[in-house]
């Protein structure tokens, strides 16, 4: 599907397969591994070539055995947007934890409303959870905002619980309603 951003821009939303290589995932990922390391990974460097096929098999696995929805947002071929569900295992089996990541220059244009739109149709199609949740770190103030405009609604609060450029801040459970 095609949509107009806010900045006039077209991009499209299609759901995560083969069609997209390692090299673009890696390219949209390394600036923002970059810009906020803490909360993707142990390392402040981006993953290499090799790590990220491996990493882009195996969620191109977990999603052929339905335990998690993808969707990318493109620009042309660049990759500027990507949103997962992705069921949770044992006991919480009937939950879906939502993420969401942006490349910087597409926030605030619409895409993160759009992409969540789009990825809670799927989820409710393709896993059909009880609970769909995220998590926010606690001073993302327009993240929370847009989170709360599509209804999820605050249910925890974990004080200064992750790491984020050297502080510890609060990380916060939303669940859509």
């Amino acid at each position: 599907m095609k949509f107009i951003l806010k900045n006039g821009e077209e991009v499209e939303i299609k759901e995560l397969d083969k069609f997209i290589s390692a090299k673009q995932v890696l390219a949209f990922y390394a600036p923002i591994i970059r810009e906020r390391p803490e909360p993707f990974m142990l390392s402040d460097k981006p993953p290499t070539l090799k790590e990220e096929k491996v990493w882009l098999k195996k969620k191109l696995k977990t999603i052929s055995k339905k335990q998690e929805v993808t969707l990318v947002a493109l620009s042309g071929k660049k990759v500027v947007g990507m949103c997962d569900g992705r069921k949770q295992d044992r006991r919480n089996r009937d939950k879906v934890l939502v993420g969401i990541v942006i490349a910087k220059q597409y926030r605030g244009v619409g895409l993160g409303n759009k992409l969540l739109i789009e990825i809670i149709k799927l989820i409710k199609k393709k896993i059909k959870p009880k609970i769909i949740y995220l998590t926010v770190i606690g001073a993302k103030k327009p993240a929370r905002a847009l989170y709360n405009k599509l209804g999820f609604g605050k249910i925890a609060v974990l004080p200064k619980w992750i790491k984020v450029r050297g502080k510890y801040q609060d990380e916060i459970y939303m669940r859509l309603k």
